[in-house]
């Protein structure tokens, strides 16, 4: 008597349950408070400082690079500068304000009358060009974040840009450009770039962790659950013949900003037909390819299991 082994049947691999996530349009915000933390930490190792001092039709101040410096007070001995029993001017620099000016350079008591020597503490680079860049850098950004240049128009833009650059340079343009762009000087202290990067990088945060977190769909076999509005229970709906649909991508924002980020919008099938749009999805080849072997996977494994 020969007993034959059982036919064991193995259900098909693939993934179980997975999760997308909605992003916000602040995500696409991180290269303003990159950009303004490196410009920042490049402020502070130049170590130039900026002086701020009143002006006026009748206060306006004089500038000298030769004064007379009769000496100064090293605790509390007058030392003088001298040759041959004379004073003698020194080459330096300086703003002499004119008489009567009131004091600004920190520190000033309540009475408006300083208090010891005065302090420079505004740190900004002696680049003009730098805050011309941040300038450029958080208007690319504005830009992209709200018009939306999809498909083929992201393909025109592409092919314009350079076209207009080659007729520019036919025309000798560029150099009237650049002697122009020469002429910005944007000034931003080392605490502006820290202060806006700190406040963004913790808006961009809060809404990464924090929001974009409440808007997802899950997947599961024969079934998802939906979540678009924050503080929303889940629902769930049938996965039967439901479609995927990946949108035309926005090489600016989802290429450039997003490292491949997209727009997904998932169709159910039934008597009761909806429509959900996923915005903002990190990774979306990857997420289309997981949706599909799910799809797949769903097909081949028995019900029940």
């Amino acid at each position: 008597m020969s007993s034959q082994p059982a036919a064991s049947t193995s259900a098909p691999s693939g993934p179980r349950q997975f999760r997308l996530y909605s992003h916000s349009n602040l995500f696409y915000w991180w290269p303003v408070w990159v950009v303004g933390y490196i410009l920042g930490i490049i402020t502070y190792f130049q170590g130039t400082y900026m002086v701020v001092f009143p002006g006026g039709k009748d206060a306006e101040p004089e500038g000298h690079r030769q004064w007379l410096v009769a000496g100064k007070k090293e605790e509390n001995k007058e030392i003088k500068f001298q040759e041959d029993g004379k004073d003698k001017p020194q080459i330096r620099e300086g703003i002499l304000l004119k008489e009567g000016s009131k004091y600004h350079l920190a520190p000033v008591g309540k009475d408006g009358k300083p208090e010891g020597q005065p302090q420079v503490k505004l740190r900004v680079s002696r680049f003009g060009g730098m805050g011309v860049v941040f300038i450029f850098v958080l208007l690319y950004v504005i830009f992209v974040t709200n018009v939306p240049l999809r498909g083929m128009w992201s393909v025109l833009v592409m092919a314009v840009l350079p076209l207009l650059a080659i007729i520019l340079w036919l025309a000798g343009m560029w150099e009237t450009i650049f002697r122009a762009l020469s002429l910005l000087d944007v000034r931003i202290t080392m605490g502006g770039y820290f202060f806006l990067s700190t406040a963004l990088l913790i808006l961009w945060l809060i809404a990464f962790f924090g929001f974009d977190r409440q808007l997802y769909i899950t997947f599961e076999p024969r079934q998802m659950r939906v979540c678009l509005e924050i503080g929303a229970g889940e629902k769930t709906y049938d996965t039967v013949g439901m479609t995927v649909e990946k949108q035309k991508s926005d090489f600016f924002r989802h290429t450039l900003l997003g490292f491949g980020a997209g727009d997904l919008i998932i169709k159910t099938s039934g008597a009761e037909r909806h429509e959900f749009h996923l915005n903002n999805v990190l990774g979306v080849v990857k997420a289309m390819r997981l949706v599909e072997e799910l799809q797949r996977t769903q097909q081949e494994r028995p019900a029940g299991v």
